[in-house]
């Protein structure tokens, strides 16, 4: 009975290449029957007041006690053909991620200044909260949640978040009715707004503390898949859906996390489809993390671990930083390559699609985002504006960095353009 409370309340997926399913496994089977069984060969061996001594017994249980132990080596073995270093290893993880070579100039339109996307997530959160500051009977019950998905929705770059439960109270008293908008932020004009779904709700969601909790709601119905991070998104028709996208492993046991498909779950009747071939109005199946990860590997293990770590000959890694750039109706996560060795300069940057994981390489060498947020906010050290993490833009083809200056407050002030090969032309004015 704890054992499967425990399931039910902590979901693991039944799954051998979940590195959580083992550390279930680990606390709530395998180390309790290797303490019982422990103890109950002490206490045949010794004997006491209840049991007379039983070396048959003793020593039955003394050899039980180490199939627990044996079960947990299955684990450590299998997260030791999961590394990098683990004979053919580096070759499987080089090759996780493919990239291809592409033109900037051809494959990234002339922008389109009015469609600019000139807030980033943390502003997209004031604007939300804002809109939800002036619809009374909302505040006092719910709370935008923190999700703010970024997709297109009609042609629009924008971001979604649906409300939660304010508290545990708040989800008892609402819980019937369920949670009756999302927030909804346009980052190209900064209009905010909380959209009602009349006389529907959202029932399945992270607020939701039971078999409601998205997470385990879908977990549950899929007992064997291992999800990725879930997404919230909203279809043309404005219907809000969880994106739950589906794990596997390719190297070892645990190594080489791909995705494989994923599982749309209507947010309101909590029906879901598991999808191979995701649906074209999805944009969030592949998250940054993931991809930058697997280039990552790519870039460090493409000529062998031994290259990686002494030589590093043509060794390449992501800037670790990411921002998104809206293409042919699908999201795609944008991030600089540079170098092995520290400095301000990358060799180019990767495109890749969020739903497809289609990822095209541009070499285009000049400076990493870090250093045009420096010359950006150097221009305005005087005002004290920050500037935002970059996206990148096609202006008279060349690549150029656009940055948004905030205030103190999180505010956007002004805006800057910053030439990517000559990172000390800054461009910055009021309007775009």
């Amino acid at each position: 009975l704890i054992v499967a409370a425990a399931y039910w309340w902590f979901h693991p997926p039944i799954n051998i290449h979940s590195v959580d399913t083992w550390m279930f496994v680990v606390v709530f089977i395998l180390l309790p029957l290797f303490l019982l069984w422990n103890v109950k060969s002490r206490t045949y061996e010794t004997g006491n007041s209840k049991v007379d001594p039983n070396r048959t017994k003793a020593k039955a249980f003394k050899v039980a006690s180490w199939i627990p132990v044996a079960i947990a080596l299955v684990g450590v073995v299998g997260a030791l053909a999961s590394l990098s270093v683990f004979p053919g290893n580096a070759a499987k993880y080089a090759s996780v991620l493919e990239t291809q070579d592409a033109d900037f100039a051809q494959d990234i339109q002339q922008v389109d200044y009015s469609e600019i996307p000139i807030i980033d997530r943390d502003s997209a959160a004031l604007l939300g909260n804002r809109a939800m500051g002036n619809i009374p009977e909302y505040v006092s019950q719910f709370e935008i949640a923190g999700t703010y998905s970024q997709i297109n929705y009609q042609g629009t770059p924008v971001r979604v978040s649906p409300l939660g439960y304010a508290d545990l109270f708040k989800w008892l008293t609402n819980r019937a009715e369920g949670i009756p908008a999302y927030a909804l932020v346009d980052m190209t004009t900064q209009d905010a707004q909380i959209v009602k779904l009349g006389d529907r709700a959202i029932f399945y969601s992270r607020s939701e503390p039971l078999a409601r909790n998205i997470d385990r709601y879908v977990q549950l119905k899929y007992p064997f898949y291992m999800f990725d991070e879930k997404s919230f998104e909203i279809d043309e028709d404005g219907q809000p859906w969880w994106i739950c996208p589906v794990q596997t492993r390719t190297i070892g046991l645990f190594g080489g996390t791909d995705i494989k498909g994923a599982v749309l779950c209507n947010a309101i009747t909590g029906e879901s489809q598991y999808y191979e071939e995701v649906p074209s109005w999805v944009d969030n199946v592949y998250t940054p993390e993931l991809i930058m990860e697997q280039y990552d590997y790519h870039g460090t293990l493409i000529n062998g671990f031994i290259n990686s770590v002494l030589g590093q000959r043509d060794v390449t890694v992501t800037t670790q930083g990411s921002n998104y750039i809206a293409l042919n109706d699908d999201v795609y996560m944008y991030t600089g390559v540079t170098s092995a060795n520290a400095d301000q300069s990358n060799l180019g940057f990767l495109l890749s699609n969020q739903r497809t994981k289609e990822t095209r390489f541009y070499n285009a060498p000049g400076a990493t985002e870090r250093a045009a947020q420096a010359s950006a906010e150097g221009v305005v050290q005087d005002l004290g504006y920050t500037a935002t993490f970059p996206i990148l833009l096609n202006i008279r083809d060349r690549p150029t960095y656009f940055l948004s200056l905030k205030d103190a407050a999180g505010l956007v002030k002004m805006y800057a353009f910053v030439d990517v090969q000559q990172y000390q032309i800054v461009g910055i004015g009021d309007t775009v």
